[in-house]
């Protein structure tokens, strides 16, 4: 199930213009202001409608010129290929290190049930990707998993990273990346330990989904056919290795201050000093609330058995502020919890929105909900 892929690497002397920060730290305005100060960010090539702010393109025109700056850099010599092969990545912040073996997996996992995911995708995100495949003909973001069978795949990556990366650089955020190639022998240890067991989805449904479509169309045309298009590009982490963050949210609410802050009253909400050390939640079952410049936190009174974002969506966004859709309605964004504090309140201010703080989702809480073919609220981790 586990394959290797024709893959390319960007070069290390172009990596820090090419390589882009996340898509969810960044507003649709800021990602504009980012492309135009960033002209061979990677943004370029997966760019949708939000950064073009002055023109009216269809989908297919953007996928276009999405294909165009990828082969712009190509020429201009922006990455080395180095044919079929596995890769490892692995991302440092100073304080956690993990490492995923990057790899293509066969789609038929999704159909046995070996892959297992968590979340449900909007149609029109899956369209959007499933036309990047098509047009810009690149898989380049890959879908993030988790697996508990570890032992070999510590093994390959223990072995592997002995060796000098053929990335090493500091990416957004002080973020130090580095990627090796696995050697052949090890490629093919880690796909035959990973052939039967299960892969938790923790980040990419849409890029999965988008997979499949895209797969679908194809074999509705040419039934039986083979190709890539059986396949997607995935970063399998062992479970032990993961450290997950929140999406924090920020609701736009017509409600005044004094309304919010008493609608949360029977939750124990309590204010907070604005020492940002002690404004985020650190374990599940706490909360933060962000109004106007004021921080404050809550930790509610609720059954144990339910995570955090489910809770958070059943009986504070939906009841307080009447947000049941939470997937499609435009009054609530995330900010993932990797962009700190300050990023989330310069956020709100901006949109006139509050913000609500939760703790990462714990690894284990996804697998056993996704194992439970359970769905959690878009955005879980």
């Amino acid at each position: 199930m586990i394959r290797p892929f024709d893959g390319s690497v960007v070069n290390a002397s172009w990596a820090e213009r090419v390589v882009s920060p996340s898509n969810d730290a960044l507003t649709a305005a800021e990602r504009h202001a980012y492309t135009e100060a960033h002209p061979d960010s990677y943004l370029h090539i997966t760019r949708s409608s939000d950064l073009d702010m002055v023109r009216e393109l269809t989908p297919e025109e953007i996928a276009q010129e999405n294909r165009k700056a990828l082969d712009r850099l190509r020429q201009a010599g922006a990455f080395t290929h180095h044919g079929s092969a596995m890769f490892l990545y692995r991302l440092d912040t100073g304080e956690h290190v993990q490492t995923a073996l990057v790899a293509d997996i066969d789609l038929v996992g999704m159909d046995n049930g070996q892959i297992l995911p968590h979340e449900r995708t909007r149609t029109d995100r899956e369209d959007q990707l499933a036309l990047a495949l098509r047009v810009v003909g690149v898989n380049s973001s890959p879908v993030a998993m988790a697996t508990n069978s570890e032992h070999t795949l510590i093994e390959v990556i223990d072995k592997t990273c002995h060796a000098e990366p053929i990335l090493d650089f500091m990416g957004a955020g002080r973020l130090h990346q580095m990627v090796w190639r696995v050697p052949d022998v090890l490629a093919h240890a880690a796909a035959a330990d990973l052939a039967d067991t299960k892969l938790h989805v923790t980040d990419g449904h849409h890029r999965l989904a988008a997979a499949l479509r895209h797969r679908d169309n194809l074999e509705r045309n040419n039934p039986g056919q083979p190709g890539l298009h059986h396949q997607t590009l995935v970063a399998i982490f062992p479970a032990s290795q993961m450290q997950t963050f929140a999406f924090h949210r920020t609701v736009v609410t017509d409600l005044s201050i004094k309304d919010v802050l008493a609608a949360m009253t029977a939750h124990g909400l309590e204010p907070v000093p604005t020492d940002l050390d002690h404004v985020e939640p650190q374990s599940p079952g706490e909360f933060g609330l962000y109004v106007a410049g004021g921080w404050y936190r809550f930790s509610p009174n609720r059954r144990v058995d339910v995570l955090d974002v489910q809770w958070l969506q059943d009986d504070v966004i939906a009841p307080v502020f009447g947000i049941t859709s939470p997937s499609s309605d435009p009054r609530l964004n995330h900010l993932t919890g990797s962009a700190g504090p300050l990023a989330l309140a310069d956020k709100c201010d901006r949109l006139g929105a509050i913000g609500l703080l939760l703790a990462p989702t714990p690894v284990e809480a996804i697998a056993a909900t996704a194992d439970r073919g359970e769905i959690l609220p878009p955005k879980s981790s």
